[in-house]
C-alpha cells in the first residue's frame, strides 16, 4: 500500500481545506471576542454616563429639599405647603430631565422610608410609605447615607419592577449641617441595549465581508505559498520511496519559493542523501554484525567444548558424586570449572573466575585452564603448581586481567583433600548429618596479579557423607530489581535445605533459588557451580550417564 495518498478527492482533508477551516473558526472567535469588548466598553461607558447625569440631578435635589423640615414630616406624617411645593419641583426635574425616578428617603434598618417619591405616576410613593431593600441596596444606601456632603454612591441593578436602572445616592444635610436624608436618582439603561443591539447588527455585517474577503485572499496566498509546492513535495517523495531509492538516486527538488517550503526542500535533499549512506552503512554493520554473532556462536561453542560436560564425572567410583555447571552472562564467559584424573589414586576439581567478561575473559580463561590442569599433572604440590600458573599469567598481560581460583585434590586412598585457594570465594562444607559452614581459610592472592606471589595449600580429611560446594561470586553478587544481593545467607539456607539430595539436584535447586530471588533483573555476571559429595555408603544415590 503506497504510504503517500493524495487529498484531492477529499479537498477538505486537505491543507488548504483545513486552514480555511481554522481561518473560519480564528475569525468567529475574534468576531465574538471583538463584539464581547465593544458591548462592554460600550456599556460601561454609557454606564458612566449616566452616572455622572444621575449624580449631578441628585445633588440638585439632594439642593431642593435642603430647607425642608424632614425631621417633621417623619414624625407628624403630615404635608403641609413646603411640602406640595418641593414635590412639585422634583415632578419638574423628572419631567425636564429624563429621570425615570427622584425620591427623597431615609434609610433604615430593613429598608427604607419615602419622603418625596417623582417620577411615574404609578407606583409612586407617598410620605410615610415603608419599602424594602432590593439586591444590594441595603449595602449602598447605607454607605451613602454615612458620606459626607456633596458625595454620593451609585448602583446599578435590573429590578424586576423598577426594570434596568442606575441609581445615584447623595446625602442630604439640611441647613444646620446635619444628614438627615438621601436623595435618589433612578435613570432608565433600557436605551442602551438598544444601542448594543443596532451596534452589533451592522458590526456582524461588516465582519462577514471582510471574513469573506480575507478567506479568498488567504486561500489563494496559501495555494500559491504553500498547497502546491506541497503537492510538488509529495509527488517527489512518493517517487522516491517506490522507485528511486532502489537505484540511490538523491531527490533534487525544484522548488524556488524563498522560504521555509524551500528549506524543507532543500532538507529533503539532505536527507536523501543522508538516508543512502545510511542504508549502505547499515548493511554493512548488518553483514559485520552477523560475522561477530557466527564467531561468538563458535566461540561458545569451544568454551562448552573446552569444559568437562558429562556425568556421572567418574563412573567408575560409585562412592563419588560430582555435579557442575556454568551459566554465562554473556554469549561466552569468563568462569571456568574443571574435573580430571591426575593419576590412578588422585582426582582434581576447580572453579576460577576471570576478570571482564566477553571474548577477552574467555581467552583468558582457556589460557589460564590449560595452565592449572598440565601443572596439577606435573606437580604434586597444588600450592606450587598455583605460584608457577601465577607467575606465568604474569608475563605478558598487558590487558592487566587476573583470576580467582580454587583447585583442589581428593586422595582415593586417604580422602584427604589438599586444596588452594587464589582470591576466590570460600567453598561451603557439610559434614554427614550437620548443617553447611562456610570453610575458614587463607584467601591468597588472585592470579596473574603478581609475579612474586607463592601459594601454600591445606588440608583436611573428608568422610562419607561429607560435600563440598563450590561457586563464582556471580552467585552471592546476583541482583534483584530492588538492587539487593543473594548473598552467602541466602546461599547457605538454600544449601541447608536441601541435605541429603544430589549434587545435580542441589546445583539445579540453587539455580531456580537465584532466578526467583532475581526475578525480572538482568544477568549481570557469569554463575558457576560446582559440588561434590562422598556418598555414605555405595550406591545410596543413583547415577544415569548423561552429557550436558
Amino acid at each position: 500500500m503506497d504510504i503517500f495518498r493524495s487529498k484531492e478527492d477529499n479537498p477538505a482533508r486537505g491543507i488548504s481545506g483545513r486552514l480555511l477551516c481554522d481561518l473560519f473558526l480564528l475569525m468567529t472567535i475574534l468576531f465574538f471576542v471583538f463584539a464581547s469588548l465593544q458591548v462592554r466598553f460600550y456599556r460601561a461607558k454609557t454606564e458612566e454616563d449616566f452616572v455622572k447625569v444621575a449624580a449631578s440631578y441628585s445633588k440638585v435635589a439632594a439642593r431642593m429639599v435642603r430647607n425642608a423640615d424632614i425631621k417633621k414630616y417623619v414624625e407628624t406624617k403630615e404635608k403641609d405647603e413646603n411640602w406640595y411645593t418641593t414635590k412639585l419641583r422634583l415632578d419638574f426635574l423628572v419631567e425636564t430631565g429624563s429621570i425615570k425616578y427622584v425620591y427623597i428617603v431615609i434609610p433604615m434598618e430593613e429598608g427604607y422610608l419615602y419622603i418625596w417619591d417623582a417620577g411615574e405616576q404609578e407606583g409612586v410613593c407617598d410620605l410615610g410609605d415603608f419599602d424594602q431593600y432590593y439586591s444590594g441596596g441595603d449595602v449602598v444606601m447605607k454607605e451613602a447615607f454615612a458620606a459626607p456632603a456633596g458625595d454620593f454612591r451609585m448602583m446599578v441593578s435590573n429590578h424586576p419592577l423598577y426594570g434596568y436602572v442606575v441609581s445615584v445616592f447623595t446625602p442630604v444635610y439640611n441647613s444646620r449641617d446635619e444628614l438627615v436624608a438621601l436623595s435618589c436618582v433612578d435613570l432608565d439603561l433600557n436605551e442602551i441595549n438598544e444601542d448594543i443591539a443596532e451596534f452589533l447588527k451592522y458590526s456582524i455585517g461588516l465582519l462577514v465581508i471582510l471574513m469573506l474577503l480575507a478567506t479568498i485572499g488567504f486561500y489563494l496566498q496559501t495555494n500559491r505559498l504553500i498547497v502546491r509546492p506541497v503537492k510538488k513535495l509529495e509527488r517527489l517523495a512518493a517517487g522516491y520511496v517506490n522507485d528511486q531509492m532502489t537505484h540511490g538516486v538523491v531527490l533534487e527538488p525544484d522548488i524556488h519559493t524563498g522560504d521555509e517550503i524551500e528549506a524543507l526542500a532543500n532538507a529533503i535533499s539532505s536527507m536523501s542523501s543522508q538516508i543512502r549512506n545510511y542504508i549502505s552503512d547499515l548493511e554493512k554493520a548488518i553483514k559485520a554484525e552477523e560475522t561477530v554473532r557466527a564467531e561468538l556462536d563458535v566461540s561458545r561453542r569451544i568454551q562448552e567444548a573446552l569444559l568437562p560436560r558429562e556425568f556421572p564425572a567418574f563412573p567408575e567410583l560409585e562412592y563419588l558424586d560430582l555435579y557442575a555447571s556454568m551459566d554465562p552472562a554473556r554469549e561466552v564467559g569468563g568462569d571456568f570449572y574443571d574435573f580430571f584424573r591426575i593419576d590412578e589414586n588422585r582426582i582434581a576439581f576447580c572453579i576460577a573466575d576471570v576478570s571482564g567478561k566477553g571474548i577477552p575473559a574467555a581467552l583468558f580463561m582457556a589460557y589460564s585452564k590449560t595452565l592449572i590442569q598440565i601443572g596439577a599433572r606435573s606437580m604434586a604440590d597444588p600450592g606450587e603448581m598455583f605460584t608457577m600458573v601465577n607467575r606465568e599469567l604474569c608475563e605478558n598481560n598487558e590487558a592487566d586481567m587476573f583470576v580467582t581460583a580454587f583447585f583442589a585434590v581428593l586422595d582415593l586412598r586417604t580422602m584427604q583433600l589438599t586444596y588452594v585457594n587464589a582470591g576466590h570465594c570460600p567453598p561451603l562444607l557439610r559434614h554427614a548429618g550437620e548443617d553447611a559452614a562456610y570453610m575458614k581459610m587463607r584467601p591468597g592472592f588472585v592470579l596473574a596479579g603478581i609475579d612474586t606471589v607463592k601459594y601454600r595449600c591445606e588440608k583436611i580429611i573428608l568422610k562419607p557423607g561429607d560435600e563440598l560446594i563450590l561457586y563464582t561470586d556471580g552467585v552471592t553478587e546476583a541482583m534483584n530489581e530492588a538492587k539487593e544481593l543473594f548473598g552467602e545467607a541466602r546461599l547457605l539456607e538454600t544449601v541447608n535445605e536441601n541435605r541429603g539430595v544430589s549434587c545435580k539436584e542441589l546445583i539445579l535447586q540453587i539455580s531456580s533459588a537465584l532466578e526467583v530471588f532475581v526475578g525480572t533483573a538482568p544477568q549481570f555476571d557469569d554463575i558457576t557451580m560446582l559440588a561434590v559429595r562422598l556418598l555414605p555408603e555405595s550406591g545410596d544415590i543413583q547415577q544415569t550417564n548423561e552429557k550436558i
